[in-house]
């Protein structure tokens, strides 16, 4: 049974690939008499041999290369073989060269070294010649005069003063004159400094109480709306924010439509309001429906947000230790029970473009129990059995690949050899496994508690449904066992 699978294995692949031969010690492609000197043969007029592409990260990764492999590097556009101990390019005959990382950053100055002991004297030089005589310098000025000499002798002395003569007798008093006529009164002179008050008198006997006037009307308490709770500004009431009437409490609304009901029309931080544990012995919120018949939500996040601009988050929850060896949970979700859902996501369709997703996970997706594709006869209609599967699986191409992490660094793409299709490809073939959606190419850069809602960062990229492609291979293998059956009921009628 064995030999009859291979040989219907290489029928089929004989009728698939018609311009192979096979000789005894060699093969041709494109020719049906490959040359004898040749292993294998490649002959056309049309196309040619596509080795492996490697970027040269991955070309150096290859472990325990032969010697002689050749592989066409995508960085230096070079063909590279190996050669005993390194990769040989082609294009110049040299080891083939990674491109050149980017500068790093420049190392702190070192500290200044202290200064060094002086140095001994040197010997004293011997006298130079002496010099030529300076030019004569410019007449100083003229000296003070000296001093007057004294005076010369004068004529002779002067002669003696004469004796004066005898006063004479005094003449008699003369009559007193008549009194003048009294002049006017002159102004008032200015008004001197007061004098310093006397010493206060005693004080005066106490007069009687007098009768208590009508009582006023009763002022304000604290502030004059109702059902405001009064705040202290530390001299007196005032009116706050918060609202009571006994029954509904509003913070920023006289008019709470709740319990409690908080509102305020937007501000210069990311958050309206805060709830921030700085110890370390207790949770920081919880919110709990604890009444077993209540049937509502207990938590809703919402986003009315209608832009582009950004990504909107109706609920987020990061997990921000860093460092390795760290294991933290975004957002959890868990069910007590086997008929409830841990967590659910969902999306309507308003007849927009079919871009976005349910759920989305960026990076790499675990999960313990099985993977579950709705696939019940009640969701489907006009079912048809695949045919011709076995030539539409001939004509699709597995591949390996790496990830471009280089181009798409914070994508979550996975690292390694990864086996797969090219979605170009396969929406040739079979466009109904193909679909184009949205990613945000940086959704997994490091998050913070002030991280704002995720620029829209957003390309298009094909998908396969790599699911889809199952029922095609069943199909197929149920075709090839009727040859192989085919194949048997001949064999035993000859």
């Amino acid at each position: 049974m064995k030999k009859l699978l291979l040989f219907a294995s290489v029928l089929l692949l004989s009728s698939a690939i018609s311009d192979v031969a096979f000789s005894q010690n060699n093969v041709g492609i494109g020719t049906t008499t490959p040359d004898n000197s040749s292993l294998l043969d490649l002959n056309s007029a049309s196309r040619g041999l596509l080795v492996p592409r490697l970027n040269t990260g991955q070309m150096n990764g290859i472990s325990g290369p032969a010697n002689g492999l050749i592989i066409y590097n995508i960085d230096s556009l070079c063909f590279c073989f190996w050669n005993t101990t390194a990769w040989v390019s082609l294009c110049n005959g040299t080891g083939g060269s990674g491109s050149q990382g980017p500068t790093g950053p420049t190392g702190p100055s070192g500290v200044v070294g202290a200064t060094g002991a002086d140095g001994p004297t040197g010997v004293a030089g011997a006298n130079g010649p002496t010099g030529p005589s300076g030019v004569d310098g410019a007449t100083g000025p003229s000296g003070a005069d000296g001093a007057t000499g004294a005076t010369g002798p004068s004529g002779g002395p002067p002669g003696p003063t004469g004796p004066s003569g005898a006063d004479g007798a005094a003449g008699a008093t003369g009559p007193s004159g008549v009194d003048g006529a009294t002049g006017p009164a002159g102004a008032n002179g200015a008004t001197g400094p007061a004098g310093a008050n006397g010493a206060t008198g005693p004080a005066g006997a106490n007069g009687a109480t007098g009768a208590n006037g009508a009582t006023g009307p009763a002022g304000p308490v604290g502030c004059s709306t109702a059902n405001l709770i009064i705040k202290s500004n530390g001299s007196s009431a005032v009116c706050s924010q918060i609202f009571d009437d006994g029954n509904f409490i509003g913070i920023g609304t006289q008019t709470p439509a709740n319990p409690f009901h908080y509102l305020r029309g937007g501000g210069t931080g990311i958050w309206q309001s805060h709830f921030q544990n700085s110890g370390a012995g207790d949770a920081g919120l919880l919110v709990e429906n604890s009444d077993v018949t209540s049937q509502f939500r207990v938590f809703l996040g919402a986003t009315n947000y209608n832009g582009t601009a950004v990504i909107p988050t109706g609920v987020a929850g990061y997990s921000l230790a860093t460092g390795t060896a760290t294991y933290g949970i975004g957002v959890e979700g868990a069910a007590n029970t086997y008929e409830g859902s841990g967590v659910e996501g969902s999306r309507f369709n308003d007849g927009g473009a079919d871009i976005g997703w349910g759920g989305l996970f960026y990076n790499d997706l675990g999960y313990t129990g099985g993977l579950f594709n709705v696939s019940d006869a009640r969701i489907k209609t006009d079912v048809q059995t695949i045919s011709n599967a076995t030539a539409i699986i001939s004509k699709l191409r597995g591949v390996t690949y790496y990830h471009d992490t280089n181009k798409y660094p914070n994508m979550g793409l996975s690292d390694g050899l990864r086996y797969g299709f090219i979605a170009q490809e396969v929406e040739q073939i079979v466009p109904e496994f193909v679909q184009e959606k949205g990613l945000n190419i940086n959704s997994c850069l490091p998050k913070s508690a002030g991280t704002k809602n995720a620029v829209n960062d957003k390309q298009m990229f094909k998908t396969v449904d790599y699911v889809s492609i199952i029922p095609l291979l069943v199909e197929s293998i149920k075709e090839l066992n009727a040859k192989v059956e085919k194949l048997e009921a001949e064999l035993k009628n000859k």
